[in-house]
């Protein structure tokens, strides 16, 4: 982990503020803070892939649980998911500190057995 993402993961991201700048931020540049430009695609998906309590880790950590997941929508129903989704990380639910959402359409695989 880079010092940079250190610093925003383990102290800056403790506080709404901070979090709501960020926010602000990433959206002016159009890129997260916390990458590098001289990255490659692999080295992205690892960082990415790290356990979530390597990621981020408090200096006090009490009632914490880290959840890796993800969703495979069909494209006609990603509307409804995606507002049910703003209601659980939106203002009503303040405990929820989401550090990473990534949208991806992919066409449906038609050719393996398991699809």
């Amino acid at each position: 982990m880079q010092p940079r993402q250190h610093l925003i993961y383990t102290y800056l991201a403790q506080q709404r503020l901070f979090r709501r700048i960020r926010f602000a931020l990433e959206k002016i540049f159009a890129r997260p803070l916390d990458l590098s430009l001289s990255t490659d695609r692999n080295t992205t998906m690892y960082e990415s892939a790290k356990p979530m309590a390597i990621l981020y880790q408090p200096l006090a950590i009490y009632n914490d649980t880290f959840i890796l997941q993800e969703y495979f929508i069909p494209k006609p129903y990603f509307q409804q998911w995606y507002d049910q989704l703003k209601l659980i990380i939106g203002e009503k639910h303040n405990h929820v500190f989401l550090l990473n959402l990534t949208i991806r359409f992919v066409k449906k695989d038609q050719t393996t057995f398991l699809s």
